[in-house]
């Protein structure tokens, strides 16, 4: 139809360096959806959720190269993680921590 859109702005995050101690923390089970589960390990640079990659931004804010997404903790009134928000766009999921993970 011969209309302009203005071009696409690729995100350009600014990864913190944030120590693995400090990232262990975030370690867990999440509900992605109901019936569906995904593990959340941290490892020296940032965090790995199943085969994803969470790149640090701060302690609490992370950024998903693999959708540009935006993933920030959700902390109880004790400051224990208790989900992660990733939004996508428009979309924001809810992600609520089920367990600790198994062993190593």
């Amino acid at each position: 139809r011969g209309e302009e859109f203005p071009p696409v702005s690729v995100p350009t995050p600014a990864a913190t360096p944030v120590p693995v101690e400090t990232l262990r923390r975030i370690e867990g089970v999440y509900e992605l959806r109901p019936g569906s589960e995904v593990s959340v390990r941290a490892y020296e640079g940032g965090l790995a959720v199943n085969d994803w990659l969470l790149v640090p931004e701060s302690e609490s804010a992370f950024f998903s190269p693999q959708d540009y997404g935006r993933v920030t903790l959700r902390v109880d009134d004790e400051g224990s993680v208790v989900g992660l928000d990733w939004v996508t766009g428009e979309t924001t999921t809810v992600m609520p921590r089920v367990r600790e993970l198994d062993a190593r």
